[in-house]
């Protein structure tokens, strides 16, 4: 039986005989179906997957139309959780280079545009470079937290204090004025 040099998800290389490789796929996705609870790849895809990992070239793709895109929310502050010892940069490569990502996203480790305000001067250079050593398309992240306007440490009232006394409108009127805050430092 002839057998197709190939690798594994890891990217560990094996050489497998076509059965192999069809079996191993009807495995995956059928496991990848049954987590996600949504239909198995039908015999076609299966098909398709085994021509595709079969082939003895070097690259290899896809048709155009059938990509996946991988995509990580907030990679760099990953590792910053895990006390990994890497710089933003070399994180964002390693989403690119080793785990094949199509998008990458600079964030702060808190993730608010609030405490980001004050320290955009110092993510700018961090950015360009990233821009200048990356190819996918690199996103700046953060978002709305509304809670950090909320007292004791922001100007409004805190709507979570005022909601179990009853001051409904208060609350309303305290969110509302946290947004405007909010707006203010995203734009």
């Amino acid at each position: 039986m002839e057998k197709y040099r190939t690798r594994m998800g890891d990217g560990f290389s094996v050489e497998m005989t076509e059965a192999e490789i069809r079996r191993d796929i009807e495995e995956g996705t059928q496991d990848a179906a049954n987590r996600a609870k949504i239909p198995p790849l039908i015999d076609d895809e299966i098909r398709y997957l085994v021509e595709l990992f079969k082939s003895p070239d070097n690259a290899v793709g896809v048709k155009r139309g059938n990509e996946v895109i991988l995509s990580y929310d907030s990679g760099t502050t990953k590792f910053k959780r895990a006390n990994v010892s890497v710089s933003k940069i070399q994180s964002l490569q390693i989403y690119e280079r080793m785990l094949g990502s199509d998008t990458l996203e600079l964030a702060h480790i808190d993730y608010s545009f609030k405490p980001v305000k004050p320290i955009v001067v110092f993510e700018q250079p961090i950015l360009e470079q990233a821009l200048l050593m990356t190819i996918p398309p690199l996103f700046y992240g953060a978002m709305p937290n509304l809670g950090l306007y909320s007292q004791p440490d922001g100007p409004c009232p805190n709507p979570a204090d005022l909601l179990p006394k009853g001051k409904i409108a208060e609350a309303r009127a305290s969110y509302g004025e946290a947004v405007e805050h909010a707006v203010k430092d995203m734009v």
